[in-house]
Order: C-alpha cells, then sequence, then structure tokens
C-alpha cells in the first residue's frame, strides 16, 4: 500500500482493505475506504479562527495532514446558519427566518431592510443572501450578523448551499440539508430562549406578571412552518381574507398537556415565513411557568 503526503489517492494490494477517518471537527470525510485502490474524498470547513491550523486524517492506518491557511481579515466569511427563532443548527425548511454568523457578510451597522410596497426586499446595503443562487427576503443585515428568510424555491429539494454577497464580493458557500418544517418559537430575548413572544387574549404581552388563564387563547409567533398553502410567496405581506397555512399539521402541548390549536397560519400583516399559532391553555395546564412546544409534522419547537 502507498500514500503520498500530498495526495488522498490510496494504492494497496486488492486483498488489503482499509478506511479513512477524520481526526479533525473541521475535517470531513466524504467518501473513502474499500477493498483494493480508492480515493479518499473530504472537506474542509471555513477557518472561523485568526490563525492557520492543522488536522490529520488516517487513511489505512497513514496519517495524512491538511493545514488550512489563517482566513484574509478582509474576505467575506460564513460561519454559521441558524433558526432565528429557537437558534436550532441543522436543516432549513421554505420560509424559515434564518440568523447567519460570520465576519464582513454586511456593513458595519446593522441595517434593516425597507419593505417596498407590500414585500421585504432581497438587497440592502449592498448585501444580498443566496440560496442556491436565489436572492433571499432580508430582515436585517451587518457584518457579524444577519436575518434573512429562506426562499420557497427550496421546497422539494434534499440540500441547498447558502453564500452571502457583500459589496459584489461572495463569502464561501455552506451546504444545509433541506427538510419540511424546522419550527422555532420567537423569544421576548430574541436568543431561543426564556420567555416567548406570546400575546395573551387580550393581547397584551405573556410574562410571569401577566399570565394567561387556564381555558383563554394566547397568540404564539414562530417560524419554520414550511411550504403552505396558497404556496408561500418570498417576502410577502400577509393580508386578506384567505391568509397561507401550512400543508403540515399544527400541534401544541402546554405544560406537557396537549393543547387545543385554534388557528395556525400566516400571522396578518407579517412577512411571510412568520408562523401564527393560537393555542387554548387546557383547563389541566400547570399553574406558573409552564413550558409550551409547537410541533409541525413531525417537528418539534424549542
Amino acid at each position: 500500500r502507498c500514500l503520498s503526503d500530498w495526495s488522498s489517492d490510496v494504492c494497496s494490494s486488492d486483498l488489503c482493505a482499509w478506511t479513512a477517518t477524520s481526526n479533525a471537527d473541521w475535517l470531513k470525510v466524504v467518501s473513502g475506504g474499500a477493498t483494493g485502490s480508492g480515493v479518499v474524498a473530504y472537506s474542509v470547513g471555513a477557518n472561523s479562527t485568526t490563525a492557520s491550523r492543522s488536522g490529520t486524517l488516517t487513511i489505512g492506518g497513514i496519517s495524512l495532514t491538511v493545514t488550512q491557511a489563517a482566513p484574509d481579515p478582509n474576505a467575506v466569511l460564513l460561519t454559521a446558519v441558524k433558526n432565528a427563532a429557537g437558534y436550532q443548527s441543522g436543516a432549513v425548511a421554505p420560509g424559515e427566518f434564518v440568523v447567519l454568523g460570520g465576519s464582513n457578510i454586511g456593513p458595519a451597522a446593522y441595517t434593516f431592510q425597507a419593505i417596498a410596497g407590500n414585500r421585504f426586499g432581497t438587497a440592502t446595503a449592498n448585501t444580498s443572501v443566496l440560496f442556491d443562487g436565489v436572492a433571499a427576503p432580508l430582515y436585517y443585515v451587518g457584518a457579524n450578523q444577519s436575518v434573512a428568510i429562506v426562499p420557497y424555491s427550496v421546497y422539494g429539494k434534499t440540500q441547498t448551499q447558502v453564500q452571502v454577497e457583500y459589496q459584489n464580493v461572495k463569502s464561501n458557500a455552506i451546504a444545509l440539508d433541506v427538510t419540511d418544517a424546522a419550527p422555532g418559537i420567537f423569544t421576548q430575548l430574541q436568543n431561543g430562549s426564556g420567555a416567548g413572544s406570546i400575546l395573551n387574549q387580550d393581547y397584551s404581552l405573556n410574562t410571569a406578571a401577566n399570565p394567561a388563564p387556564r381555558g383563554s387563547t394566547v397568540m404564539v409567533y414562530a417560524t419554520g412552518e414550511g411550504q403552505t398553502n396558497p404556496g408561500g410567496s418570498d417576502g410577502l405581506i400577509a393580508s386578506g381574507a384567505t391568509l397561507p397555512m401550512p400543508l403540515l399539521t399544527v400541534t401544541a402541548t402546554v405544560g406537557g398537556v396537549p393543547a387545543n390549536v385554534a388557528y395556525a397560519g400566516a400571522a396578518p400583516l407579517l412577512v411571510a415565513g412568520v408562523l401564527q399559532v393560537n393555542v387554548t391553555i387546557p383547563d389541566s395546564a400547570p399553574s406558573g411557568n409552564a413550558v409550551l412546544v409547537i410541533q409541525v409534522g413531525t417537528k418539534s419547537s424549542q
């Protein structure tokens, strides 16, 4: 068997079985491992540190060192994509609000997207977010963090590539799996934890000092419900007599007790991708700080 220090080609006796594994979390073996000759394919994650770094692959018992240079401090670098409500990482759904992290991915000062007519725009402050080349509606953009809405064009796909373009310079691409739903509940702290962005039946904010009585209906605001009927329209403000509703069934629990969902659909006068769920507090719900969870299809929120 043989393995050079500059190539991932492997040559071996036809009877020799070998495997390939990574010893660094930023190196991923895409394919490799066989009996006899073969090729190892691997991917290298973006370097989010300020220095060069080295990692190793173990291929057929032999170590291959991979060295990655320090990132250009002026490069447009995308490092993370999360649900903007629940702050979960993972697969994205059509219409989901996502928060993107990185460096030089937008202007120094946070800039909110202007609404033109009845639709959120897809470019502001020389910044765009692209999913497979399709510009996403933007909520705000900044040098280290931006919030965008996944285009409905990802519906039916298994994976999408996301990039940020700032001042005509594109970032690295991050591959994301696509799922039918990825629900997250917006929170008052805007970080995915703590009290939810929930209104009581009288439209007052639900808090410990202003709890919802059993039997009353609260309005929960979330994202990640996936495709809708009628089909989602990127950046469109919800209005009119017929509001889009998720294709998948929406259910809820309060304090672990199943709760009636009186309505699940677009939030009137808010942008497509914001899901409003009206939940009736069960008579058997516990008093005090009760955990509310919504489920879209088989996927649960935080």
